[in-house]
């Protein structure tokens, strides 16, 4: 009778997002997770439930000036001035497509009480499982062969990579992996991108770890750093693994495996 169509009528518009709300639930978030980009922390309120939009995340990203701010540059630890064998890279052009095929690894600078130490970190590239870590105040192969170790409790790699720092070139390191028939595989002198996986996790574990705490002595490093392992492991997700964290990548091809899909 007054002209308006039926649809008109009934139809309910999209109610608007609280970016009041959004931007406290995001800044909570980053307190965790300060490297989220947008588009990481969009899927990260996803698996929370938050109802919001790739468009409310990065408006509230751009209120914050949080928006594209770019990492601080890494030191250098690695050091290949040895006459320990060297092994050519074997893992730049293969499929990765099941968890302990390859383990790269590589080591950080930090500080302690004041003093510079190093941190050896393993992880497992299909899956970006942190697989074992030491800390110490010596870049040497006593360091990475205790990260070592406590990587082969979960498993042995088929491949472990690194770049072709005494660390990892010396006897004490690649006989043990070798005596375990696992291949060595190192990224060429000088270029560090051969070892982009565990470049990455170094830059992950330095920002939202290592530059947020101050670290008293090697016991509290390693309780701290451990837990934010432990983090990495179980809820920190990936845009590379389909927003997936390490864990339930690696409890999916588990389960796929098991029921042979």
């Amino acid at each position: 009778m007054l002209g308006v169509p039926r649809s008109t009528v009934l139809y309910k518009g999209r109610s608007r997002v609280d970016l009041q709300r959004l931007s406290s639930l995001i800044e909570h978030n980053r307190v965790t997770f300060p490297t989220f980009g947008a588009t990481l922390m969009y899927h990260l309120l996803v698996r929370q439930r938050a109802a919001c939009t790739r468009a409310n995340v990065r408006q509230v990203y751009l209120q914050l000036g949080i928006l594209g701010r770019r990492a601080p540059a890494r030191s250098r630890t690695t050091d290949s001035r040895h006459e320990h064998e060297r092994y050519p890279n074997i893992v730049k052009e293969l499929l990765v497509n099941r968890p302990n095929q390859v383990w790269v690894a590589d080591t950080l600078e930090l500080f302690i009480g004041g003093r510079k130490a190093f941190l050896a970190l393993v992880e497992d590239m299909y899956t970006r499982r942190v697989m074992g870590l030491a800390l110490s105040f010596s870049n040497n192969a006593l360091l990475t062969r205790e990260a070592l170790e406590m990587s082969l409790l979960k498993g042995t790699p088929e491949i472990h990579h690194s770049d072709q720092g005494k660390p990892y070139a010396a006897d004490l390191y690649t006989l043990r992996l070798i005596r375990l028939r696992v291949t060595v595989s190192m990224a060429a002198a000088g270029k560090a991108w051969e070892n982009g996986y565990a470049e990455r996790l170094n830059r992950t574990f330095r920002r939202e770890e290592i530059v947020r705490t101050e670290y008293n002595n090697i016991r509290d490093a390693r309780t701290a750093i451990g837990a934010y392992a432990k983090l990495y492991n179980e809820l920190r997700i990936h845009m590379s693994l389909g927003y997936q964290t390490p864990e339930e990548v690696k409890e999916a091809y588990a389960r796929d495996n098991e029921t042979g899909e």
